[in-house]
């Protein structure tokens, strides 16, 4: 069987040029943005470009897949990374450690971006 393009069963919403960890309070730049939520295991905590940063979150793999060029940024791309609620409207607020391409120039290729989690409502929904 090939494989296939993600299902992107949730949507989201990003917020660009925000300082680290801020918790967003105007309209998103890019508003229910259809996405996938998933949970990959332990990443690469040792990449991130300030300890204080580091978070079991992140440690934990929490992704976010996308679909192809997304406009979406990790602190790499020159300016804040992005800030994300995902899904729409949980209050689960989220910040992009790293975002880059998979299966790049094929019919598959998708937009993966590892999260650390902000913030989250109590209880959690």
């Amino acid at each position: 069987m090939a494989y296939r393009i993600p299902t992107f069963n949730l949507l989201c919403d990003v917020w660009h040029g925000l300082p680290s960890g801020t918790i967003p309070i105007t309209d998103p730049d890019i508003e229910s943005l259809a996405c996938q939520l998933r949970w990959m295991g332990r990443g690469p905590a040792e990449t991130l470009s300030s300890p204080q940063n580091i978070q079991d979150s992140w440690q934990c793999g929490i992704t976010l897949l996308v679909p192809a060029l997304t406009d979406i940024r990790d602190e790499l791309s020159g300016t804040f990374a992005d800030i994300v609620e995902v899904p729409k409207g949980s209050a689960r607020i989220y910040e992009v450690k790293y975002a880059d391409d998979v299966g790049k120039g094929f019919a598959n290729e998708y937009r993966i971006a590892y999260l650390a989690k902000i913030i989250w409502p109590v209880p959690a929904p």
